[in-house]
């Protein structure tokens, strides 16, 4: 299923299963069946959360990509080897905990 047909689909999904919790909740608040009512709304958190965009991950960065100078600064920055390492990785999101970790301690001399 291409992307685009899928994304169709889920917002017809969406709309039909919207449409079932207005008629559900309307008719159970009518009825006083407050059971009903919090099924509906339980319904209607998952339905949004169902349809909140989902994060995307950054793309794998090489360490040959990270400029010497970036390194450098990121450890005359902070005052030892994890937050030089934390602060790198947040500069250059792609970069992996080791490719960080194995920078800094060559500019390090470690």
């Amino acid at each position: 299923m291409t992307n685009r047909r899928r994304v169709i689909v889920k917002r017809v999904v969406a709309v039909v299963v919207a449409l079932c919790i207005a008629f559900t909740l309307v008719g159970s608040v009518a009825d006083h069946s407050w059971y009903k009512v919090a099924f509906g709304g339980l319904a209607a958190i998952l339905l949004v959360d169902w349809l909140r965009p989902k994060p995307v991950a950054p793309e794998p960065l090489a360490p040959d990509a990270v400029p010497d100078h970036a390194v450098a600064a990121a450890i005359a920055a902070t005052d030892s080897r994890i937050p030089a390492i934390k602060l790198l990785r947040e500069q250059y999101p792609g970069l992996g905990l080791k490719d960080a970790k194995e920078l800094v301690d060559e500019k390090l001399g470690a």
